[in-house]
């Protein structure tokens, strides 16, 4: 068990190499490059993108799997059952509130912010995609 779940996690610590965004030799931009308070909140957004378009889904489908698995093999237990759809459940709400908070959040924003009624929308003081992180230099 331990060595299907090391061969399944490992990639995602391939995918996090390049989550610092200065310094290192990992880095994204040049090694040399010194840490600012920019590189700080491009980390942030870079880690909550990581968790919520990489790490959310697949633990969301290992859980699903899991509840499907407790009913398949719940059998006479009504008790197995309600665990394994107590499970889906969660996991279906948690994914539901991760994905809508990203999109009332734009949403509200682009209502509230809009300087424009009709076209392309644009949100005074703030650029746009507002979920991405943009340092000037």
């Amino acid at each position: 068990m331990l060595a299907a779940l090391t061969i399944i996690f490992v990639p995602f610590f391939a995918f996090s190499a390049g989550l610092v965004p200065c310094g290192g030799s990992g880095a994204s931009d040049t090694p040399t490059t010194p840490c600012t308070l920019c590189h700080l909140y491009t980390l942030g957004q870079t880690v909550i993108n990581f968790l919520m378009w990489t790490i959310a889904p697949v633990i969301a489908t290992f859980a699903i799997a899991w509840g499907g698995f407790k009913i398949l093999i719940s059998g006479a237990s009504p008790g197995q059952r309600n665990e394994g759809i107590g499970i889906i459940k969660k996991t279906l709400t948690g994914l539901l509130i991760i994905f809508s908070a990203w999109i009332i959040i734009n949403e509200l924003l682009l209502f509230f912010a809009s300087s424009q009624t009709s076209g392309t929308a644009q949100i005074r003081n703030m650029p746009l995609p507002w979920n991405k992180v943009v340092c000037i230099k």
